[in-house]
């Protein structure tokens, strides 16, 4: 997000990039000691004028094993992907009421995070009410599973319109998968890298699906395609090296 209007400056523990015309900071790297909990800064201090801490960089805490409780503030609109990824001791993360963003792989590789909460007032994301995924406020669209609570079998709930990128991945757990039938669309990487799921039914409602849309979920031995699938892309089924059996409602995809 460095731009020509931001500067990099270093303090204490963190480097920030500062714009100075609107007075915001932006965390491009630093480390948060041995706090096992830890709230990243509402606002960093500098040469007499207080900076609003709205983001966080990709990759800049990626790798901390000290960190096991996360805080992060209602000043925050943005924390970029790999962010905290491999923080193999990181629990739980609390979420305020200003983040306009979940990605999947802002947390990926963290074992133990087991909790997600975010502020009810937050206008753009939720988590489920069974705890078990990241959403859009509006209930239309998932944006990940939280990574270790991944059950062995998982129910998307109805109203779902959208799988993002990345949005069902990674569960070591997960043996089955129940989508709606409002799904119109499934993102790159979907539903991928699900090492126990061996069948998948794809609504009849599904019309696009992304590049490596359900992929690399090495025990897939069934799968359903719908008729009103537009298209279909050698790339769809990579990596599903036991894929024994496919049903594909569209004869036009086949031919």
């Amino acid at each position: 997000m460095e731009n020509k209007n931001t500067e990099k400056i270093k303090k204490g523990r963190f480097t920030y990039l500062i714009n100075r015309d609107n007075g915001t900071a932006w965390i491009a790297n630093g480390s948060t000691g041995r706090k096992k909990k830890y709230t990243l800064p509402r606002s960093v201090l500098l040469d007499g004028r207080e900076y609003v801490c709205e983001s966080v960089e990709i990759g800049a805490f990626c790798g901390n094993r000290k960190i096991q409780h996360l805080i992060i503030p209602d000043t925050y609109k943005y924390i970029d992907e790999d962010c905290f990824k491999w923080c193999s001791n990181l629990k739980s993360v609390h979420i305020g009421k200003g983040l306009e963003y979940y990605f999947k792989w802002t947390f990926g590789g963290c074992p133990r995070l087991k909790r997600v909460t975010i502020d009810s007032s937050n206008r753009f994301i939720k988590v489920s009410s069974d705890g078990n995924l990241v959403m859009t406020k509006d209930g239309k669209k998932v944006l990940a599973v939280i990574d270790s609570r991944s059950p062995k079998s998982l129910s998307v709930p109805e109203g779902v319109e959208n799988i993002a990128e990345g949005g069902i991945s990674c569960c070591d757990s997960l043996s089955s998968i129940s989508l709606p039938s409002t799904l119109r669309e499934i993102g790159p990487n979907g539903i991928s890298w699900l090492p126990n799921l061996r069948s998948l039914e794809i609504p009849e409602s599904v019309t696009t699906m992304g590049i490596q849309a359900i992929s690399f979920n090495e025990k897939l031995e069934e799968l359903t395609l719908p008729h009103a699938l537009k298209g279909f892309d050698n790339s769809l089924l990579e990596g599903n090296i036991s894929l024994r059996k496919v049903i594909c409602k569209n004869p036009a995809l086949i031919r």
